[in-house]
């Protein structure tokens, strides 16, 4: 059974909450919920911006907040 978008952000922020206890998480002002294996155009792909052999320079850009907007995913992490 597939979760609903109220239900996929609660759980997000329930694990954001568990993850930094002591923290004030907020409630977000918007969101959206992406279903990425269902997407014609990219069935569940990763990113393809950090080619291989791309260097930790090109994750830093990525991982640049643009104003108010964060990006995050596998394309932003050097983990």
């Amino acid at each position: 059974m597939e979760r609903s978008d109220d239900q996929a952000v609660s759980g997000a922020l329930s694990a954001l909450r568990a993850m930094f206890p002591g923290v004030s998480v907020p409630e977000p002002i918007e969101t959206r919920v992406t279903r990425w294996g269902r997407d014609p155009f990219s069935l569940g792909s990763y990113s393809y911006a950090c080619h291989p052999g791309a260097t930790e320079k090109a994750r830093d850009a990525l991982a640049t907040p643009w104003g108010n907007v964060l990006f995050a995913g596998e394309a932003t992490s050097k983990g």
